[in-house]
């Protein structure tokens, strides 16, 4: 009997061992091990900064896109179990779930690994919540960048490398960066959008986005954080950047819009049979890499990236001295309460980091940071001072812990179903009584509007809705209060299951909810009559219900 035992304990072991590829498994170390070799960084009046790398926009540096380049062919030719694979470095945001032409059943079964499927673009098998995901979305990107950009330093030997931004929300950068669109280049993939590597711009009216400004309604471009940027706490931005630009890019780079069969792309046939994506192809009939939870499989992913990070931190610097947002940040507090996994690979041999210590994490993504961005370099807003607020309110714990605490409450809410782009009238009609005028209370510093919309469907959509808000007979316009798109809520990470998700179990649905920010859009304080909300989709939009639909208002009140 104890030689059973003993021998199935043996075999047990080596299964593991072979399984987890005898990784060495570490805390979570500095970020950016390279940096001390680094000169130093002056600011736009000539002090020096904590930053030792500088991310700069990948049209104007050819130097970090050549070795970025180089760092791709090396991992390309990687086996798929190695740790600084193209395949590997991808698998961690997501990888098909079942052996293919890149990684056989033999070198697959050694190269799964704990660290696969860890993004936040939906729930984790685990049983990681919806919260926390939305939670983590920001930070768990930031610090995959972060170590991705170590990775290929560590490939390369080249310890300066910095990660460039594929500047795309700006109109003078708006086709893909050279070498991304030459097909004799590692960053070149087939299977994106045809008119991006026919070195096209991107096309701002595939998706139409209706938006208004005073009396003014016109077409918002798809690449523009607009909306995002006037966000006025950390869970609403991170949000609304999720959607627009960062879900629409993905979408439309994993697309081809100059194809008229339904968005299909020249590449499907190859996924469908190389990746055995049954699953996901039967909802996602027709997209490339940048649609699928491997997206990273797409070089382009990373400058994608490192743009939607520029964004976070140009608001981010904005609300260093605003208190009641705590700098743009979620409490310690908060991102310790929806707790997310955050596990990748080290440089050097077979390192998988567990970052275990949340507080750790945080300090990492939200304290001085060692990286970044030229623009705001040059044109003075990171400086000195901003680092040294930073430091100063990690010190005093104000940077941790925020100052307020926060108070919401229904103020008129429906629940029925309307399919959005149907028949059906998308529209909902509030009716908002202000109470009689109270007394001030000095505890409430700030107080905001926010309609909360519950979305459900069968499939997967395509392309993107609007949500209009406009007062019921109101002369003017109706103004944009926020875009809901639908990338990641179809990635199963790694399931078998195409419906393992959170869903309605009666009507076995998919469910969503999306959170706006609408203080900005009518002035709901001093208002008393119908709003009406209406929801438009775009010219590629197939079908959602909106289940719910609710107007809530928020107060920040002093702790």
């Amino acid at each position: 009997m104890k030689k059973q035992l003993l021998s199935a304990l043996t075999v047990t072991f080596l299964f593991l061992t072979v399984a987890f590829m005898s990784f060495d498994f570490t805390s979570a170390p500095p970020p950016h091990r390279f940096s001390q070799d680094l000169p130093v960084v002056k600011d736009r009046n000539g002090n020096d900064l904590q930053v030792k790398y500088v991310r700069k926009n990948a049209h104007l540096d050819k130097k970090n896109m050549a070795i970025l380049e180089a760092a791709m062919k090396k991992m390309k030719e990687m086996n798929c179990t190695e740790p600084a694979s193209w395949y590997m470095q991808a698998a961690i945001h997501g990888a098909p779930y079942k052996p293919n032409m890149f990684c056989n059943e033999a070198d697959y079964k050694k190269a799964v690994n704990e660290a696969w499927h860890n993004c936040t673009h939906d729930v984790d098998p685990l049983g990681l919540t919806k919260d926390g995901a939305r939670t983590h979305f920001y930070t768990w990107h930031k610090l995959y960048l972060n170590h991705f950009e170590d990775m290929v330093r560590e490939v390369t030997g080249e310890k300066d490398f910095v990660l460039p931004y594929w500047e795309y929300d700006n109109p003078k950068y708006q086709t893909l960066p050279p070498p991304l669109a030459s097909p004799g280049s590692s960053l070149y993939e087939q299977y994106r959008s045809k008119n991006m590597n026919d070195g096209k711009p991107i096309d701002n009216a595939y998706y139409k986005i209706n938006h208004t400004y005073g009396s003014k309604t016109h077409l918002q471009h798809f690449t523009t954080p607009d909306t995002a940027l006037r966000c006025f706490d950390f869970h609403h931005m991170t949000r609304s950047l999720e959607h627009l630009p960062h879900n629409i890019m993905h979408v439309y780079m994993g697309t081809d819009p100059t194809n008229s069969d339904a968005d299909s792309i020249s590449g499907y046939d190859y996924l469908k049979d190389q990746y055995g994506q049954d699953s996901i192809a039967k909802s996602n009939d027709g997209y490339g890499y940048m649609y699928q939870n491997y997206s990273p499989m797409d070089p382009v992913f990373w400058v994608h990236h490192a743009n939607i990070d520029r964004m976070y931190e140009q608001w981010m610097i904005k609300k260093i001295d605003t208190e009641l947002t705590n700098g743009g940040r979620p409490t310690r507090e908060e991102f310790l309460n929806n707790p997310w996994i955050y596990n990748f690979f080290e440089p050097g041999k077979r390192t998988l980091t567990r970052y275990e210590d949340l507080k750790k994490v945080f300090d990492i993504a939200y304290g001085v940071q060692t990286y970044a961005y030229d623009m705001y370099i040059n044109d003075g807003t990171y400086n000195k001072e901003y680092e040294d607020k930073v430091r100063k309110a990690i010190q005093d714990g104000t940077w941790h812990e925020g100052l307020y605490l926060t108070r919401e409450y229904a103020i008129s809410e429906q629940s029925k179903d309307i399919p959005a782009g149907r028949a059906a009238d998308p529209r909902f009609t509030f009716k908002i009584i202000q109470p009689p005028m109270l007394r001030a209370d000095p505890s409430v510093k700030a107080t905001r509007f926010i309609v909360k919309a519950d979305v459900e469907f069968a499939k997967v959509p395509r392309g993107v809705f609007s949500l209009l808000i406009k007062p019921t007979g109101s002369r003017d316009e109706p103004r944009l209060a926020g875009v809901m798109t639908f990338f990641g809520t179809g990635h199963n990470h790694g399931s078998t299951d195409a419906n393992a998700h959170i869903h309605d179990l009666n009507a076995n649905l998919h469910e969503v909810q999306f959170e706006f920010d609408v203080t900005d859009k009518i002035q709901l304080d001093n208002f008393s009559g119908d709003v009406e909300f209406e929801v438009i989709p775009s010219n590629a939009a197939d079908g959602i219900i909106i289940d719910k639909l609710q107007l809530v208002k928020k107060e920040w009140r002093e702790r």
